[in-house]
């Protein structure tokens, strides 16, 4: 089965070839020296280049659209029509068909396709709806990288530090109160050592394995590449920080980064 990136290679093949040749004619012209001859081929190529990236762009809107279709009818066949009809949501759709023209990533695709769905189904305001569209259609390889381990690693390893936490809350208050001590002198130190089982919040030992995932995230990019898209991220505002660090580079990252709620619901549209 074809990809998508496929099938918009297969739009106009005898064009792309044309258009090599034209390049080549463009070439030859210059060095030669002819103006007339160069300009022609020049304006030529111009709007032979422009009419395929046209029907490439105009073809990506049309299969989206088809897909899309068939997705809403699938999850929710008895769709409010009257949303679909409305103003905002064509002024919207509109939108996301000018993004969809502008890409072949199919995870971008995906986004875009559940965005414009949640329009329909459970919408958020129009003033925001595109702020999401933008974030979506911003996003590149690297930043997916970066977010499918925040998304479903860091958010996990955040949840069971906060069931860490609470359980030292807990055992304080039944500290203070006396309950479960050993001895009347055992320090709350000691009551937490041997009471607190983490093996009980974190059966899977996931505090473990996400260290391990932390350091090879770093190891797939070069030099400062994996601060730079951290920080492009927060640029974004897909990415907040801790306000009691001044640092979050490398490893200190994952300790003062956190998906902000605008960031986490941007990508949710995209992994969900």
């Amino acid at each position: 089965m074809k990809t998508k990136r496929q099938k918009d290679k297969d739009i106009l093949p005898q064009s792309i070839t044309t258009l090599s040749r034209i390049l080549i004619s463009a070439s030859a012209t210059a060095i030669s020296g002819d103006p007339v001859l160069g300009s022609g081929a020049a304006a030529f190529l111009t709007e032979t280049f422009f009419g395929i990236r046209s029907r490439l762009k105009l073809n990506r809107a049309e299969n989206f659209i088809i897909e899309f279709s068939k997705y809403i009818k699938s999850t929710t066949p008895d769709f409010d029509i009257e949303v679909v009809d409305s103003e905002d949501f064509g002024d919207f759709f509109e939108q996301v068909l000018i993004k969809v023209s502008q890409t072949h990533s199919e995870i971008k695709l995906n986004g875009f396709k559940k965005l414009t769905a949640n329009q329909i189904l459970n919408p958020v305001s129009y003033d925001l709806a595109p702020k999401y569209l933008e974030l979506i259609s911003k996003i590149n390889e690297n930043h997916l990288i970066l977010l499918r381990h925040w998304f479903f690693e860091e958010l996990n390893y955040k949840s069971i530090i906060g069931k860490i936490h609470s359980e030292r809350n807990r055992l304080k208050q039944e500290y203070d109160l006396g309950l479960n001590k050993a001895s009347s002198d055992e320090t709350y130190s000691q009551y937490q050592i041997r009471l607190l089982n983490y093996d009980l919040i974190d059966k899977e030992n996931f505090r473990d394995k996400i260290k391990i995932k932390r350091k090879k995230l770093i190891t797939i990019f070069k030099n400062d590449e994996f601060d730079f898209w951290a920080h492009d991220l927060r640029n974004l505002g897909v990415f907040e920080h801790d306000t009691t660090s001044n640092s979050y580079k490398g490893d200190r990252s994952f300790q003062y980064l956190y998906l902000s709620p605008f960031g986490k619901k941007a990508v949710e549209f995209i992994f969900n």
